[in-house]
């Protein structure tokens, strides 16, 4: 079978690092796996190193939060997807493909990755309604905000990330061993709590406290100006490191004590408390959207909706004063068990049948 999929990010963030799951399950199978992407980038070795074929396609077209309505329009296929037996469209960033798709009669899921608010949800929620094709969701809260819009809970599966045994680190009870130490580790795109971070060791309860923050992650083209807005607000804070971009949260082990976990907007996943939790580091987050699904099992400090500022400097103090009685995270099996390879491989293979029938059904309905 050869199958083709579209990812609009060369990066190793949330929905690039579970599309390498993805893949490496279709090229178990011996499959011809070819995947899409809009530039060059650190995804790329990553992928062909398992065995996929990278395709880099800068006229593929790409939906950004940052852009407006406008960029929903009429892509040109890449010439790969003819010849492919399957397509899957990884995140709604690649989804002005799906009517084209739907027009060729080509089977194919897409794999959401979002929580999408305001005009461009509604209209990202009309373009999944407009078939029967296969949905996966990355977590439960993705799969309700598609079911709040109105997509048949038949049609959407939900696709956990894959962790391995050895991929776990030791989850005793650790600190750095000097002054606490936390990081706030994502894209930098104004959502995911970097200045918000920031802006509390400004508070009266963290202002004098020895501590580090570690700042970890880069923007998308177009989302400098949040960088830039992050790095101006630190500048003369020298308890503040900006380290860029990272592999992983496990290169901060043995660096920080905590993840703080505090986007401003519900996320449709919490895989940053995932990875800290597989490299022996704690997290500090609160309840909302994917992450409410994570934090309970690594065993988080959490509070149950993003505090105000002041509120989250003294949840943050609290936390790392204490940080010497911190009990040792959850273990292995507690945890691995919603994301083992198996799970996701059976999910995977009942949407691939999916797809098949939707596209038998669509044939059919237009005489073909």
């Amino acid at each position: 079978m050869k199958v083709t999929f579209l990812h609009g990010s060369n990066d190793m963030y949330g929905a690039s690092r579970v599309l390498l799951d993805e893949v490496s399950i279709f090229l178990s199978k011996a499959w011809d796996v070819a995947v899409v992407l809009p530039m060059k980038g650190p995804l790329t070795e990553k992928l062909t190193a398992l065995g996929a074929r990278v395709v880099v396609d800068p006229e593929l077209h790409v939906l950004r939060r940052a852009q407006s309505l406008k960029a929903i329009g009429n892509p040109r296929m890449p010439a790969v997807i003819r010849g492919a037996d399957l397509v899957v469209v990884w995140t709604l960033a690649l989804a002005s493909y799906i009517p084209l798709l739907v027009l060729r009669r080509q089977s194919f899921y897409v794999s959401v990755h979002e929580i999408q608010g305001g005009a461009v949800g509604v209209v990202l929620i009309r373009l999944l309604r407009a078939g029967s094709f296969p949905i996966t969701a990355c977590s439960e809260a993705a799969k309700a905000w598609l079911s709040k819009g109105g997509i048949s809970a038949d049609r959407i599966s939900v696709t956990y990330p894959i962790f391995s045994p050895d991929a776990v680190s030791s989850l005793s009870a650790k600190t750095t061993g000097c002054g606490p130490a936390i990081a706030v580790v994502g894209r930098t795109n104004g959502r995911k709590g970097h200045l918000e971070v920031v802006r509390a060791l400004r508070c009266p309860a963290l202002r004098d406290m020895e501590m580090t923050l570690v700042l970890a992650g880069g923007p998308f083209p177009g989302q400098e100006h949040h960088l830039a807005a992050i790095i101006d607000e630190a500048a003369t804070d020298r308890r503040i490191t900006y380290v860029g971009e990272v592999d992983g949260v496990q290169s901060l082990e043995g660096v920080v004590d905590a993840v703080a976990c505090f986007p401003t907007r519900p996320e449709s996943f919490g895989l940053v408390p995932l990875e800290a939790w597989a490299s022996g580091i704690h997290t500090l987050g609160h309840l909302e959207g994917g992450a409410a699904e994570v934090l309970p099992l690594v065993g988080a400090m959490s509070v149950l909706e993003m505090p105000s500022v002041e509120g989250l400097a003294a949840f943050i103090r609290t936390a790392l004063v204490n940080r010497g009685r911190w009990q040792d995270l959850p273990p292995r099996e507690s945890v691995l068990k919603k994301f083992s390879r198996e799970v996701r491989e059976c999910v995977v293979c009942d949407v691939i049948a999916s797809a098949e029938s939707a596209t038998s059904g669509r044939t059919k309905a237009g005489g073909g």
